[in-house]
């Protein structure tokens, strides 16, 4: 602008624009302290102002607060004492009452004693250990009837429990008597198959075999070949009479 056109063309000892910063600077601060000034008179406006009387420092205290502390002090032991006094008073009040307790019963019981007498209980101790005795003796024969009733009922149910058994086995019996075995001594017991009133695992194996070609055969009419495992172990008197049954009833054996 023109100022600063101007400015340019004059020599100047300083710089106007620093001055102008410094000037800047200046009056901010100055601004603070106004601000200042002016916190601080309000603050003491509020205050009381002081007498012209007083000293220029504040005075001790210890020593006052000693004689203060030092008098509380005794007052408390004094509190203390009356305390314990009362409650002395009290505890002997209390003790001159159990005494005079104490006494009444002490009296009473001397006069019981005195109009008491000793009761010999060895006779009616006696008569007691008749009276268990006899007891025992009752529940023992109660408990005796009970269990031998206990017992008959037992043996009734297990007799018809019996009675249902040999029923079942005599059902079994029959029917396995009425059945038709492809061999008639076949027959077969409650665990395993008969063979003549054998084991049929202890029969030998040429007649196990045998045995078992009759039970394959008249169970599957309709299967018309036969494989004998274990052929082997069948001799020619064995093997010929099972050859002659297959052909018999139409079977060709492998």
């Amino acid at each position: 602008d023109q100022r600063d056109t101007l400015l340019r063309q004059v020599d100047l000892p300083f710089d106007l624009d620093e001055l102008a910063r410094k000037k800047k600077g200046v009056e901010d601060e100055r601004k603070l302290m106004n601000a200042d000034v002016k916190r601080l008179a309000g603050a003491l406006a509020t205050m009381p102002v002081p007498a012209k009387d007083l000293p220029e420092a504040e005075a001790s205290a210890s020593g006052l607060l000693s004689e203060i502390e030092e008098a509380r002090a005794g007052n408390r032991h004094i509190a203390d004492t009356e305390r314990g006094v009362a409650a002395l008073e009290e505890r002997i009040t209390d003790v001159r009452a159990q005494l005079a307790k104490f006494e009444a019963e002490h009296a009473s019981a001397k006069a019981f004693l005195d109009a008491a007498e000793i009761v010999d209980t060895q006779e009616l101790e006696s008569r007691l250990e008749d009276i268990e005795n006899v007891n025992a003796a009752v529940r023992a024969a109660t408990l005796y009837k009970d269990t031998a009733g206990a017992l008959d009922a037992a043996e009734d149910t297990a007799k018809l429990a019996q009675d249902r058994l040999d029923a079942l086995d005599q059902q079994k019996r029959d029917a396995l008597t009425a059945a038709k075995f492809p061999d008639p001594l076949l027959s077969v017991d409650d665990e395993q198959v008969l063979y003549d009133g054998v084991p049929f695992t202890q029969v030998n194996s040429a007649k196990q075999i045998g045995i078992g070609f009759d039970i394959a055969t008249l169970a599957n009419r309709d299967l018309k070949i036969g494989f004998i495992k274990n052929g082997d172990l069948l001799d020619d008197d064995s093997l010929a009479e099972i050859e002659s049954r297959a052909v018999e009833r139409g079977y060709t054996i492998i």
